[in-house]
């Protein structure tokens, strides 16, 4: 299973989403890290070598390290 770490600024951008939104985002968060199973995509541009998940209308930006 993948760790998940949050910048420090995230818990607050979460807790400005509507609470129905905000608890789909996180659970789709953890059944990618346990399972590697989602709306993932890697970014190209400005934002290469970040991955997007999707939830919904909302997008999720996240890098893996090892």
């Amino acid at each position: 299973m993948k760790k998940i770490r949050f910048q420090p600024d995230v818990p607050a951008e979460v807790r400005a989403i509507a609470q129905p939104i905000a608890l789909g985002i996180l659970k789709a968060l953890h059944r990618y890290a346990e399972t590697g199973h989602g709306r993932v995509k890697p970014l190209a541009g400005e934002f290469e070598g970040l991955l997007r998940l999707r939830v919904g209308g909302y997008r999720v930006l996240f890098d893996e390290t090892g």
